[in-house]
């Protein structure tokens, strides 16, 4: 009833942030309907599972997610996931979260010099423009992590990387000056329309969508070594 109350109001885009298994059912149930648009979603999608429960219904998915190994390009990143494979096989988002948050809290302690929890808090708050496995990391005001997030789509049976979308409080380093093309259109084209339509929908609450991350930022060359060697 819920799908039919949807149809009837014929959307531009589904927008669905559950978890895998429901993202699953509902959109086997909208393609059934007749129900034939852009569905997009959160990182409780980016399981297995998603294309196992909805195989060819959810193709063309697209969701937001903290890691996609194509987008994965820090310095630490290549160090790191080469290893890790190696010994355990394919990485994972969790196992790069679980790694980024070790960095982060053995970083912290380095700079902080100290074992004393006020000051390892005062350096984890510290954290500005880390790049870390998972993309560049800093703790805002609020303790949470401002970090770069992936759109990811499921494209013939699997997940593929779409583009990594940078929040307005991270700051990349600079670029070096390039030759400026001919002005051209503002487009959309860089993406497909719908993760350019959520890009921009999104930015304003990246800060939230990456609140279960709050601890996933800083590293040293140091603490990194250490944890890969």
């Amino acid at each position: 009833a819920q799908m039919s109350a949807i149809k009837a109001k014929n959307p531009d885009v589904l927008y669905m942030p559950n978890y895998y298994t429901e993202v699953a059912l509902a959109m086997k149930q909208a393609k059934d309907l007749g129900l034939h648009i852009p569905v997009l979603s959160g990182d409780g999608a980016q399981d297995k599972a998603l294309i196992d429960i909805g195989k060819q219904y959810v193709e063309g998915l697209m969701f937001t997610g903290h890691f996609e190994k194509e987008a994965a390009t820090t310095p630490l990143a290549k160090k790191f996931i080469p290893i890790y494979e190696k010994k355990f096989g394919k990485v994972g988002t969790f196992d790069v979260m679980g790694a980024d948050a070790y960095f982060v809290l053995a970083d912290a302690i380095e700079r902080a010099k100290s074992t004393d929890g006020a000051k390892i808090r005062a350096a984890l708050a510290s954290t500005k423009n880390f790049k870390g496995i998972s993309g560049t990391m800093t703790i805002g005001e609020d303790g949470n992590a401002i970090k770069s997030l992936v759109i990811v789509q499921v494209r013939g049976g699997d997940f593929k990387y779409v583009a990594t979308v940078e929040p307005a409080g991270a700051k990349p380093e600079p670029k070096k000056a390039e030759p400026k093309p001919e002005p051209k259109p503002e487009s959309r084209s860089q993406l497909p329309t719908c993760a350019w339509a959520w890009a921009v929908s999104r930015r304003a609450s990246l800060r939230r969508n990456a609140s279960s991350a709050c601890f996933c930022s800083v590293m040293s060359e140091t603490a990194a070594s250490r944890m890969v060697s």
